[in-house]
């Protein structure tokens, strides 16, 4: 009997239960866990995800595992869990960006930034200086130049090399006797007359000729010539030499500045005077005959050391002319 009343109790209570509920408007639901973000990093004061409640300092992954953020570490930057994320957190300091040619990494925003390596060292006008597998070295460029030589024109860059194309001057080519014609000189008073010429290369010779025209007897004059240059320390060599053209007096000269000199060619041995040295050098020869007429005098202009290339100037006159 004691049994039965405890059922029947029971019973009531679950029908009132029952009763309640749909009275209220339906079945109760369970308690559900609030839904994750996907791959959200929760931190301290959030929710898990089973069942809502707070987790305190775990970070954790939806199914409620702590999350292991290492693989997004490297040298600048730290893997962390933030908001239930695994992010990168930028680091400062040294690193290396593996190139060989920057040097100073280091780290700025996350990212390892070297600063390129300084070749300026091996520049010059017909190179640049480049870093080649941690080396600097000189890589040719093209365009105008200055090779600090004066008898060269025009000067490029050449494969690294600054080269300029060799002047000439108005009397070349004139290397071998009897040489460049230039134009005569007469006597009383008579003017003078110049030859531009340049000495290059260091082995180079320079031939010039002009005829010597006796027109007054009784104005004795013979040819004098005068070897000037830019330079300071370069060396030259002058000769002259006279060819009787009416008679062989003129042909052998006395030499009023310089010393005796022959020139033998294949035919013939010519006599004259030369004078070496710094510019200015003179050079002054005197026929034996002065009323012999006219007659050819032969110049010979050669460096003999100091500058390799250098321009000069001659200038050839009658001894009395201004």
């Amino acid at each position: 009997m004691e049994i039965d009343n405890v059922m029947h109790l029971r019973r009531t209570a679950l029908l009132g239960i029952i009763a309640a509920a749909l009275y209220l408007g339906g079945c109760p639901t369970p308690l559900s866990p609030r839904p994750a973000d996907a791959g959200a990093q929760v931190d301290a004061g959030t929710f898990d995800g089973d069942m809502g409640l707070p987790d305190g300092d775990l970070a954790a992954s939806q199914d409620g595992t702590a999350l292991n953020c290492t693989k997004l570490s490297d040298q600048c930057n730290n893997g962390v869990a933030v908001s239930g994320k695994c992010v990168k957190v930028p680091k400062t300091g040294s690193c290396s960006d593996g190139d060989s040619c920057t040097d100073n990494d280091t780290c700025s925003g996350g990212k390892c930034v070297g600063k390129s390596r300084d070749c300026s060292k091996v520049k010059d006008q017909c190179n640049k200086g480049v870093c080649d597998k941690g080396a600097c070295k000189k890589v040719p460029i093209t365009g105008a130049c200055n090779d600090n030589n004066s008898c060269t024109e025009n000067d490029t860059c050449r494969s690294g090399v600054c080269e300029g194309t060799k002047k000439k001057d108005d009397q070349e080519p004139n290397d071998t006797y009897p040489g460049k014609k230039n134009p005569g000189i007469n006597s009383c008073p008579g003017t003078a007359k110049w030859v531009t010429g340049a000495a290059y290369p260091a082995t180079d010779v320079d031939w010039y000729n002009f005829t010597y025209f006796y027109k007054a007897v009784n104005c004795p004059v013979w040819p004098k010539m005068t070897l000037t240059s830019p330079s300071t320390t370069a060396t030259f060599q002058i000769c002259a030499f006279h060819k009787g053209k009416t008679c062989t007096g003129s042909g052998k000269p006395s030499c009023l500045k310089g010393t005796a000199a022959t020139y033998t060619t294949s035919t013939e041995t010519l006599k004259g005077c030369c004078a070496s040295g710094k510019a200015p050098l003179k050079m002054e020869t005197k026929p034996s005959n002065l009323s012999c007429g006219s007659f050819f005098v032969y110049v010979r202009v050669k460096p003999l050391g100091g500058a390799t290339c250098q321009e000069y100037k001659i200038s050839y006159k009658n001894h009395i002319a201004p």
